[in-house]
């Protein structure tokens, strides 16, 4: 490939990843690398309550910025059960995701799709109703309507020690 070629591809290459690129990208894999670094020093030992038909732990990122529509992407991703963890403020936040066949006792019922208007709010915001439903949320695992997905906290935030940002 000539010279001229390669750096036309490159250019283009690089315009089309600028225009495409995920506007939390750089921040969620910044907490994807600190938050291998936890697991790695035991941080989250304790057994992950959902396990898929392999018995694997699947385990999703994401930011309380996001809005919930990418969360309910990546969930699905996964096959629609995930340990979530949660980045909010300065702590960590464990969210169960499970596929449910109908509504568990006392889990508040939003998996009606014509409830939701868009996947706009932030997981920041669904954390915070979220702590106030001690047992759960059904909702659609995607928007519009999919199967069933309940979620609820794990039991303990868990405080980080963010890495300090020095602007000039």
């Amino acid at each position: 490939m000539s010279a001229i070629l390669r750096q036309t591809l490159s250019g283009q290459y690089e315009s089309v990843q600028k225009r495409n690129v995920y506007k939390y990208y750089d921040e969620l894999n910044e907490f994807d690398v600190l938050f291998d670094d936890y697991m790695a020093e035991g941080l989250f030992d304790e057994p992950m309550p959902v396990r898929d038909t392999n018995g694997e732990c699947p385990i999703v990122t994401a930011l309380g910025v996001e809005n919930l529509y990418f969360l309910l992407e990546r969930v699905r991703a996964t096959g629609g059960n995930a340990n979530v963890f949660a980045k909010s403020g300065n702590s960590i936040v464990p969210i169960s995701f499970t596929q449910v066949e109908s509504v568990p006792k006392g889990a508040a019922d939003l998996s009606d799709k014509d409830e939701w208007e868009n996947g706009d709010a932030t997981i920041d915001s669904f954390i915070a109703y979220l702590r106030t439903q001690p047992n759960g949320v059904v909702f659609p695992d995607a928007l519009p309507r999919g199967p069933l997905t309940n979620m609820t906290l794990g039991k303990q935030d868990v405080p980080i020690d963010l890495p300090c940002e020095v602007s000039v």
